[in-house]
C-alpha cells in the first residue's frame, strides 16, 4: 500500500546485503526502521485526507493558504504588521485543523498520542500548510528584519577578518578547557544551525538548534575524555556567540525570529524549552550591537 514512501524490511535488508561493508540489520534496527517507515506511512495517509479536494476541510485549507498568499505576497501589505500576528494567524488554522481531524477520525493509532514527536495530525498538518506558505512567509521576515541582518552580518563579516578563531575566542574569554580540538571548533553544531535555512517547517528549525547545543556539549566531554563539561551559563554563553560569529546563514535574525514567533505562537508543551533560541538571538544582539564597544 506504500510503496512509494518506505522500504519493507526485506527491501532494506537485500540493500545492506548488496553492499560491500554493510551488515544485516540487527531485530533492533530493523524494527526501527519499521517505526519510522510507519510513522511516515501514518503522516502521509493524513497529508492525503488534507489534500482530498471532496473535503470541506481541505478547501477550508486552501480557501486560508490562497487568502494568505493574496495578503501578504505584496511588501505593501505587510509593512504595518507584526510578522509574529502573522504567525499566529497560522499557527491558529493549523490547530483548527488538528481539532476537526482528531473528532473526526476517531483512530487513536493515526493520531499518534503516545509519539515522542507529538501527533502525527500536528505533524502532517503543520507539513501540508507551511510547505505552501514558507517562501511568503520567509520573505516577510526577511523584510521585517532586514535593518538588523545588516548590521549583525557587517559586524560579523568584519570581525571575520580581523579576527581568527583564538582571536575570537580571547575576546569571549572562552577558557582552554572549553576549546576543543577541533581544526574548526564545534563545525558540526555550526553546520546544524546552517542547516535551519533549509528547513521550511519552524520545528524542524528548532530542533536543528536544539541538536547544535547537544553536539557542542557532547564535544566538549568527549575532547576532555570526559572531565569537563559545560555546566554554567558564564561558560555556555560565549561559546554561542561564538558560533553566531561562524554561521553562514544570510538572513540569520530573521530565521531566528520566525522560529521565536512560532514557539510563543504555539500552545505545544514540548517546545517550550528555548535556552539555545534565546542565546542565540542574545549573540546576534552582542555581536551586532556591543562587540566592539567591549575594546573602548
Amino acid at each position: 500500500k506504500k510503496q512509494n514512501i518506505a522500504m519493507n524490511r526485506d527491501d532494506t535488508i537485500s540493500f545492506t546485503k548488496s553492499n560491500k561493508g554493510y551488515k544485516e540489520l540487527t531485530e533492533t534496527e530493523s524494527s526501527i526502521v519499521e517505526n519510522s517507515n510507519n510513522e511516515a506511512g501514518k503522516i502521509y495517509d493524513i497529508y492525503k485526507i488534507l489534500s482530498r479536494e471532496e473535503y470541506s476541510l481541505s478547501k477550508s485549507i486552501n480557501a486560508f493558504i490562497n487568502e494568505f498568499k493574496t495578503k501578504y505576497s505584496k511588501a505593501e501589505n505587510i509593512m504595518n504588521i507584526k510578522p509574529r500576528n502573522i504567525m499566529k494567524e497560522v499557527v491558529n488554522e493549523i490547530e483548527e485543523c488538528v481539532k476537526i481531524v482528531n473528532t473526526s477520525f476517531n483512530n487513536t493509532e493515526l493520531r499518534g498520542e503516545d509519539s515522542k514527536n507529538g501527533s502525527f495530525i500536528r505533524q502532517a498538518t503543520e507539513m501540508y500548510i507551511f510547505n505552501k506558505i514558507y517562501f511568503i512567509l520567509i520573505e516577510i521576515y526577511k523584510l521585517k528584519y532586514k535593518e538588523q541582518n545588516d548590521k549583525y552580518l557587517s559586524q560579523k563579516n568584519k570581525i571575520n577578518k580581523t579576527l581568527d578563531v583564538e582571536g575570537v575566542f580571547k575576546h569571549l574569554e572562552i577558557k582552554k578547557k572549553f576549546r576543543g580540538d577541533d581544526s574548526i571548533p564545534f563545525k558540526v553544531s555550526i553546520d546544524l544551525i546552517n542547516k535551519m535555512e533549509f528547513e521550511q517547517l519552524p520545528r524542524k528549525k528548532f530542533e536543528n538548534l536544539i541538536q547544535s547545543n547537544l553536539e557542542m556539549r557532547n564535544s566538549i566531554l568527549s575532547s576532555s575524555q570526559g572531565k569537563h563539561e559545560l555546566d554554567s551559563m558564564d561558560d555556555e554563553l560565549p561559546l554561542i556567540i561564538y558560533l553566531a560569529t561562524q554561521v553562514r546563514i544570510n538572513n540569520f535574525p530573521a530565521e531566528l525570529n520566525l522560529v521565536d514567533d512560532y514557539l510563543k505562537s504555539t500552545i505545544r508543551d514540548d517546545l517550550i524549552q528555548n535556552k539555545m533560541l534565546m542565546n542565540l538571538q542574545s549573540s546576534v544582539l552582542y555581536i551586532t550591537n556591543s562587540w566592539y564597544s567591549d575594546d573602548k
